[in-house]
C-alpha cells in the first residue's frame, strides 16, 4: 500500500492508502499519468466517490519506488494545468551534418480540459539543421490544447559540431625562435 491524498474542489483533503498494483493497473492505459481515475475511498463511517487526477508522484531518489501519490479532484469539464511528455520525431538534418542535438525540455505544461489531456505531444525534428531552435510554439497541438509555458521556451537546439584547433606552429617553438632576427642584438664583438 502506498501513503496518498485527495484534495481540491472545495472538499476536505482526505488522506489515503492506494493499492500499488491498483495504482500501476490504473495508469497503464494510453492516457498514462493523465489518466481521470473512479476514486472509491473507504472510511470507517462512509463510503465517498471522487473523480480525481494524478497530481503528484513522489519517488525515492536511488530505487524509483513511488513513495507517495496525491491525487487532486476533478470534473470532466474543468480546465486543468498539467505537464505532457515531448516525444521527439526523427533524426535532424543538422546532425546529419555533424551537429550535435541538444533536448532542452522533455515535458512541457498545457492547458486543457481534465477530458482531453493528451498522453504526449508529438514532434517532427527532421528539418532542424545545425543552428536551428524549436521552440515551444513550434509544437503542434491538438484541438482544445494550449500552452501554459511561454511560447518562446526552447525545447531543442542542433549545435554545431566541437572543433578542436591543431596548435599553431609559433606557439611550439621557443622563444628564441620566435624573435625576428632583425630586431636581435649583435654579437659583442660588433659593437663599437
Amino acid at each position: 500500500m502506498i501513503p496518498g491524498s485527495v484534495y481540491g474542489k472545495g472538499k476536505a483533503t482526505l488522506s489515503l492508502e492506494v493499492g500499488l498494483s491498483q495504482l500501476a493497473e490504473a495508469l497503464n492505459t494510453d492516457a498514462g499519468i493523465h489518466a481521470i481515475m473512479d476514486l472509491q475511498i473507504q472510511g470507517k463511517q462512509r463510503t465517498e466517490r471522487d473523480t480525481a487526477v494524478v497530481k503528484n508522484i513522489q519517488r525515492d531518489p536511488i530505487t524509483r519506488k513511488i513513495q507517495h501519490v496525491d491525487f487532486q479532484r476533478v470534473e470532466l469539464s474543468d480546465v486543468v494545468i498539467t505537464p505532457v511528455i515531448i516525444d521527439i520525431l526523427g533524426e535532424p538534418a543538422g546532425v546529419k551534418e555533424g551537429g550535435i542535438l541538444e533536448q532542452v525540455l522533455t515535458e512541457i505544461d498545457i492547458k486543457s480540459r481534465a477530458d482531453h489531456i493528451p498522453p504526449k505531444l508529438e514532434v517532427d525534428i527532421s528539418k532542424l539543421a545545425i543552428g536551428d531552435i524549436l521552440h515551444a510554439s513550434d509544437i503542434p497541438l491538438p484541438e482544445g490544447v494550449e500552452l501554459a509555458i511561454k511560447p518562446d521556451s526552447v525545447i531543442a537546439v542542433v549545435r554545431p559540431p566541437h572543433i578542436h584547433a591543431e596548435p599553431v606552429e609559433e606557439e611550439i617553438r621557443g622563444e628564441e625562435e620566435a624573435v625576428p632576427e632583425e630586431s636581435a642584438v649583435p654579437p659583442a664583438a660588433e659593437i663599437e
